[in-house]
């Protein structure tokens, strides 16, 4: 129950069974450095997750913030299949392109990765006025490197500087809703395939010119040119994850929330049974993510997509 002077943050997650204790420590982290004066309407999306797992992450609901489980899939029933998915991508990273029309009541809201941690009181984000733009994001710090800045500007038109990360952002849903951001992704779905960042490239795509950018502080991606930048939030991407390795910047942090998440003993479970393959296997996949990039730019530059 909320009282008078109490302001709602609505926070929606998407997610399924694999990434239920990342969600866990990121739902954990919020938590711990939320306000008190405001509540906080935690929405998880998911269509595919155990009973156990739901179980857990909804004990950790407080006395200002509730935990609520969504399946809007059916929303999805009918393009899924169109749905370009490979590594650790899976179809429940395209529903926060959904949430706007199946979530009416909100004029605003915030969506998260599963793999954050959040170390500041994320009301500070919402807060933020963002005007007219559709969402509130930080930059890709990977598109600055040159084969995914080329890709960024030659495959989706979009300046490598302006090129945003998806999974931290305020969406502007009432915004979303009266342009029809849903139907405009659905026909751009229709038209052409992004295999790289897919539906990361499609939102920057649609929402190109109506971004407004926040600091790297609010979305900070462990990596050498980001050293030094204060971590309100911390987005463990690609190989950067404290569960699969030693001596990632800022890992100290996911274990400080984890050990209070009920999945601690899972995490470091993990960890421990991770091999070389494992780690040969995540090297692979970022070489296949040039691969894509730099065959999808042979593919504009030789005449093949416009």
């Amino acid at each position: 129950m909320t009282g008078n002077n109490t302001r709602t943050i609505p926070v929606f997650y998407t997610t399924d069974d694999a990434y239920a204790p990342l969600l866990a420590v990121s739902i954990t982290s919020l938590l711990a450095n939320a306000n008190k004066a405001d509540f906080y309407n935690i929405h998880i999306i998911a269509s595919n997750m155990n009973q156990e797992n739901r179980e857990k992450i909804a004990s950790l609901a407080s006395d200002n913030a509730s935990i609520e489980f969504n399946d809007i899939s059916g929303r999805v029933s009918s393009i899924a299949h169109r749905f370009a998915i490979r590594d650790y991508y899976s179809i429940s990273t395209y529903m926060r392109i959904f949430i706007a029309r199946a979530f009416p009541q909100y004029e605003k809201a915030l969506y998260i990765d599963s793999d954050t941690v959040i170390n500041r009181n994320i009301a500070e984000m919402f807060s933020v006025d963002i005007g007219e733009n559709l969402v509130g994001a930080v930059q890709e710090n990977v598109m600055l490197l040159p084969i995914f800045g080329k890709y960024s500007e030659t495959v989706l038109k979009v300046p490598r500087k302006t090129y945003f990360n998806a999974g931290l952002l305020v969406m502007n849903m009432k915004k979303m809703r009266e342009i029809d951001l849903e139907a405009r992704f659905i026909k751009l779905l229709g038209e052409r395939s992004f295999p790289v960042a897919q539906d990361q490239d499609y939102l920057n795509v649609l929402c190109q010119g109506s971004v407004h950018y926040f600091d790297y502080s609010w979305n900070l991606m462990p990596a050498e040119n980001m050293k030094g930048i204060e971590p309100y939030i911390v987005h463990y991407k690609m190989a950067q994850r404290p569960w699969n390795y030693d001596g990632i910047e800022h890992g100290d942090l996911f274990w400080k929330y984890a050990e209070n998440s009920g999945f601690y003993d899972i995490l470091k479970g993990i960890k421990a049974s991770r091999t070389e393959e494992d780690a040969k296997r995540d090297q692979t996949i970022y070489e296949n993510l040039e691969r894509l990039a730099l065959d999808e730019i042979a593919r504009v530059e030789n005449g093949d997509l416009k």
